[in-house]
């Protein structure tokens, strides 16, 4: 497996705190199938051009949504992460590519502690076969960062297909521990 494992760090890339509107904005994107909202936040997401992010999108990277288990799309209508990733790469004139995908169905996170989310996730992803990997960084969006556990995971299984590095981008953190 080429490089250290990715972890989220504080050059990972987040719009704002989960807390008011922006908490507002992202349940409402996630649970109520507002797909207009994915746009308009992954323009505030990529603003910061000259910051991390845009230091990343000068290298040209794969964007790659967080995916959603086939069964909870289905049911949700769409994947709010891949939403927010087709704005963001047409905000800074990347490629989207759908990379992972969730093998295991695992339970609603949102009241599982920091050691449950983390044993939950730990085998839910897959990178898909002739995806193009190999040595190439990745921008890994998702919409809430609570714990890491799950772009942990993800980003793991792109690093094990051959991803160089990966870089979290998300629209707001969780305030405090879960």
């Amino acid at each position: 497996m080429p490089g250290a494992v990715a972890r989220v760090r504080p050059g990972d890339r987040a719009g704002g705190r989960t807390k008011g509107p922006i908490r507002h904005l992202c349940l409402s994107l996630k649970h109520e199938r507002n797909a207009w909202i994915a746009r308009w936040l992954a323009e505030v997401v990529a603003e910061g051009r000259s910051g991390p992010l845009g230091e990343e999108a000068k290298a040209r990277p794969l964007v790659v949504p967080v995916p959603l288990h086939w069964r909870k799309r289905l049911r949700r209508g769409y994947n709010q992460a891949e939403a927010l990733a087709r704005g963001l790469a047409r905000a800074l004139s990347l490629e989207v590519r759908p990379a992972l995908r969730r093998v295991a169905a695992t339970p609603a996170l949102a009241r599982a502690g920091r050691s449950e989310r983390a044993r939950l996730m730990r085998q839910a992803f897959r990178a898909r076969r002739a995806r193009g990997l190999r040595g190439r960084s990745v921008l890994l969006v998702d919409d809430i960062l609570t714990t890491g556990a799950t772009s942990g995971a993800a980003a793991r299984a792109l690093k094990r297909a051959g991803a160089s590095r990966v870089v979290v981008v998300v629209v707001a953190r969780a305030e405090g521990k879960p």
